[in-house]
């Protein structure tokens, strides 16, 4: 879990971010989403 802050709030003004996704779930979340943001280019730049 990490914890970080002051993150601004709708309800409470500032308040403490937490992240309680596990680091191995996220580092797959955003090699996936990096694949996909490259290939996407690819096929623009082919367009």
């Amino acid at each position: 879990m990490i914890v970080y802050g002051p993150v601004p709030s709708r309800r409470l003004g500032q308040s403490v971010g937490i992240n309680n996704i596990p680091l191995k779930l996220l580092k797959t979340y955003l090699e996936r989403k990096l694949s996909v943001s490259q290939e996407m280019k690819k096929k623009k730049d082919f367009s």
